[in-house]
């Protein structure tokens, strides 16, 4: 992808404003892309996820993941790599990238990750009623305090009490650390952790009610 100097029309409402560019994929790239330490981080976190349900006694020890922007589908893929078993939903508003996601998954022989076209404010809602039940989300999309809590309440009522949320850009604007201290002061949460880059907000009552910063 950072090699790569094919062009796409690129519709983005990432910023909060629908609008589309010709852009070059190794732009995308090098300015969109998670960091390999930050998608490592979710890789392991989702085999943590996997590894806990193993012994919870649930049935399929499966989980639902969901993201809310996929970009290129790099990230996708580290969610997805843990176990071929769960089952990955990624919404992205771009038709032009979620084509050269799925031609990356291809290549990766991801076959367990189901890709949403469209705007998100309009597919969220729909995507979620048929998963029923969402064991991660990682939001990645419109980076506005305004879509971000959308996306939050969206989802709270499908997260059980063992589910993880993961926000990414927590730091990235104002607005975005504004959401995040909203969220960590949210009474389901039993605690979150700030990795800068990202933050992660757990439910589970056996986890200390804290807020940590971390440095990985």
């Amino acid at each position: 992808m950072l090699q790569s100097s094919e062009t796409v029309t690129v519709t983005d409402y990432g910023t909060g404003k629908m609008r589309s560019s010709t852009r070059r994929v190794k732009d995308i790239a090098a300015t969109s892309l998670e960091s390999p330490k930050n998608a490592q981080t979710l890789f392991r976190l989702v085999r943590f996820l996997s590894d806990k349900e193993l012994h919870s006694g649930r049935e399929d020890n499966t989980l639902n993941i969901i993201e809310l922007g996929t970009n290129l589908g790099i990230t996708t893929a580290y969610l997805a790599a843990p176990s071929s078993k769960n089952k990955v939903c990624t919404l992205e508003g771009s038709k032009a990238l979620t084509e050269i996601a799925r031609q990356n998954w291809r290549k990766l022989k991801a076959n367990n990750i189901t890709a949403i076209e469209g705007n998100i404010d309009n597919t969220l809602a729909a995507t979620l009623k048929q998963l029923r039940q969402i064991d991660m989300a990682f939001i990645d999309a419109n980076h506005t305090k305004e879509a971000t809590m959308r996306y939050w309440h969206q989802i709270m009522p499908y997260i059980r009490q063992k589910s993880v949320v993961v926000i990414d850009d927590i730091h990235w604007s104002k607005e975005m650390e504004q959401a995040w201290k909203q969220i960590q002061n949210d009474r389901r949460v039993a605690c979150t952790m700030d990795l800068y880059d990202m933050g992660m907000v757990f439910f589970d009552p056996a986890y200390l009610h804290r807020n940590y910063r971390l440095r990985i």
